[in-house]
């Protein structure tokens, strides 16, 4: 199933949503992760619910990868259990700003400068990953 990947971004980072088929928005888990600074998203995710995560096929510049995504719930537990000082930053843009905007207009909108942010951040990390996927090829 093809979901529409929403970009935007939270102090200079970037954050994905997609809406998903129960028509309720998640958060791609690698992005949340890195805002409430957990190292590894995959033991960040161990603790959270098998309801509140999951695994979904998205399209990015290197091609369509498989991503771990959470939940509205997924996210709040994972934001409670964050010990950065950005945690509550960031649950109160997300509870104040995204979640309602993407309830009311299935969307969050940026302003230009966002989106420009937004896009060269988005070259940065597809250069990143284009970089970690040559490695991998080089040292099968």
């Amino acid at each position: 199933m093809s979901y529409e990947v929403k970009r935007f971004v939270f102090q200079k980072m970037p954050v994905r949503t997609i809406i998903h088929e129960d028509g309720k928005p998640w958060f791609v888990a690698h992005d949340v992760c890195a805002i409430l600074g957990y190292s590894r998203t995959r033991n960040a995710l161990r603790m959270v619910e098998e309801n509140e995560k999951g695994v979904h096929k998205l399209s990015t510049p290197g091609g369509p990868q498989e991503m771990l995504i959470v939940n509205e719930s997924g996210l709040y537990y994972l934001i409670m259990r964050s010990r950065r000082s950005e945690a509550k930053t960031f649950r109160c843009w997300v509870t104040d700003k995204v979640l309602p905007s993407i309830r009311k207009t299935g969307m969050y909108t940026l302003s230009q400068n966002n989106r420009e942010i937004m896009v060269a951040q988005g070259l940065l990390a597809a250069n990143e990953i284009i970089k970690e996927q040559q490695l991998q090829l080089e040292a099968q």
